[in-house]
């Protein structure tokens, strides 16, 4: 007796795929040159890449601190 996936487990699997050909993508991107500002390369790619976008501004916008 198996019973279809509940409709939360489908979309949070659909959610998951999308992540992870995000993180793909993201990772075959190449790396920036160390003159490029990675906020505004960010700025300029958040429509290729939403979910992560969303994580660097939060991470790359921390106010630096001393120690």
């Amino acid at each position: 007796s198996h019973s279809p996936a509940a409709p939360g487990a489908e979309h949070a699997l659909q959610l998951d795929q999308a992540i992870a050909c995000e993180l793909q993508g993201y990772l075959q991107a190449g790396t920036l040159d160390t003159e490029e500002d990675p906020l505004e390369w960010w700025k300029l790619s958040q429509n290729l890449f939403p979910r992560l976008s969303i994580l660097a501004k939060k991470y790359l916008c921390i106010p630096a601190t001393s120690a």
